[in-house]
């Protein structure tokens, strides 16, 4: 059966939470009910069970705060965000730390059902493949090979090599190191001085680097107008594109593509 936690600093919604789900009949283990985000997050960083639900905003510390913090130190939960709150700033935190759902309270039973038919069929997903139960297996060591100086888990370095990847591939989207971290379960300051370390370099100034590279590959190769190839290197403004390609390369986009040196 899968583990889950329940996090909610009022008690009486703590209950009502934790009774609205029908945990076994789907194969989820009765959840631990805390109500201290604080001591919530030492038993995740103890023992991660696989699922947390978290209520948004708690006194102390907030359920955004506690995922920050879990992600952080590597754990590879699936978290539910619970919230009274229909608020679009609060979904979009919940999602660049991963979320698996933002759920608004009060929750009814065919929604818990919903929720939980779609956990688990992610979950056995994960299971089935040898690759994701190898990074469960070893959440504990790579939280403690995050605390020692110098060092970096296998896993580490394979999840930098995709966010490098991602990056690559995806360089017309607006692109943040906070929610690219937070996509393969790194923090955005570990994520940062592994650039430092494995590339001698920034994020900024590797993201840049390879959008103009890009634009610079579209400019001999295609008759795209520079407007286009500014959307397409990530870069909203043209006039803005065209400033950074001249910094980079000491040439207007029209006169690289003319061949001008």
């Amino acid at each position: 059966m899968y583990s889950t936690m329940v996090v909610d600093d009022e008690k009486w919604a703590l209950r009502g939470i934790c009774r609205t789900f029908p945990w076994e009949q789907y194969g989820f283990s009765e959840p631990i009910a805390l109500s201290d985000p604080e001591e919530a997050l030492h038993s995740i960083l103890l023992s991660p069970p696989d699922v947390v639900f978290v209520d948004i905003r708690m006194p102390g510390m907030s359920g955004l705060d506690l995922m920050s913090q879990a992600r952080a130190n590597r754990v590879a939960s699936e978290f539910v965000v619970l919230s009274g709150l229909q608020d679009f700033e609060y979904a979009r935190s919940a999602i660049q730390f991963a979320a698996f759902d933002y759920i608004l309270k009060p929750l009814h039973t065919d929604a818990a059902t919903d929720l939980l038919v779609r956990l688990k069929t992610h979950l056995d997903g994960l299971a089935r493949s040898p690759r994701a139960n190898a990074d469960l297996s070893s959440v504990h060591a790579r939280q403690v090979a995050s605390v020692l100086p110098g060092s970096e888990a296998p896993e580490e370095a394979d999840a930098f090599t995709r966010l490098v990847r991602y990056i690559d591939e995806n360089l017309s989207e607006p692109l943040q190191l906070k929610e690219i971290a937070a996509r393969f379960y790194l923090s955005p300051n570990y994520a940062s001085s592994l650039f430092r370390a494995r590339m001698d370099t920034t994020f900024s100034a590797y993201l840049n680097q390879q959008r103009i590279e890009k634009a610079c590959t579209l400019l001999r190769g295609t008759h795209m107008t520079v407007e286009e190839i500014a959307r397409s290197c990530g870069y909203a403004d043209a006039q803005y594109f065209s400033r950074v390609f001249r910094q980079t390369t000491g040439l207007t986009p029209m006169q690289y593509r003319k061949g001008d040196r």
